[in-house]
């Protein structure tokens, strides 16, 4: 039906198409410009990186001291009960300090042989008893391991001539030969 000029009250106007359409086309807009902003949001943290097999062996010498701190000051005597006490932490635990699976946390990356562990060692009682043993690590490493700590974990041939080392507190560090030879005596 058609109002008093002609009209048809219920048939949209130009104007009102013209409002829907930018109507519509800012809604669009303002979906897509939310999508890009926060297209990355809700992705949570990235994952971690793997350890890196300094961090390992760093790892593996403050187990091995967790290890002697539990058993009256002394390291595990043999690769069974060091392998036994490392299953029998938590899952959660292993995953932290990068030895989740055991053979590989045991076993150099760099050199593809198992780490050489030097059982029966009682980080700390070796330390305080060390000569030229210092608690400042500035004071470099020392004729008995690194700082005055025996070294109990180290890479058979290491890389590029450096080998890296760990003591029972967690230090780890990459020796040259001589310093190796002054970190780790012969007879280990």
């Amino acid at each position: 039906m058609l109002d008093a000029l002609g009209w048809e009250p219920d048939a949209p106007s130009v104007g009102d198409a013209m409002i829907q359409t930018f109507v519509k086309t800012a809604c669009a807009f303002i979906v897509f410009a939310g999508v890009v902003v926060c297209g990355g949001c809700g992705g949570g943290t990235p994952p971690p990186s793997p350890p890196t097999p300094a961090s390992t062996i760093a790892s593996l010498g403050r187990l091995y001291g967790e290890y002697a701190s539990r058993h009256d000051g002394v390291g595990p005597a043999d690769e069974a009960a060091f392998r036994s006490f490392l299953e029998s932490l938590p899952a959660a635990q292993k995953k932290s300090m990068g030895v989740e699976d055991l053979s590989q946390a045991l076993t150099s990356p760099r050199d593809g042989q198992p780490y050489e562990i030097v059982y029966g060692v009682a980080p700390a009682e070796a330390f305080e008893s060390a000569p030229g043993a210092s608690p400042n690590p500035a004071a470099g490493p020392q004729k008995s391991g690194l700082q005055g700590q025996p070294v109990v974990i180290y890479e058979q041939a290491g890389k590029d001539g450096l080998r890296l080392v760990a003591t029972g507190f967690g230090t780890s560090a990459e020796l040259g030969e001589k310093e190796f030879a002054d970190a780790v005596p012969e007879d280990l």
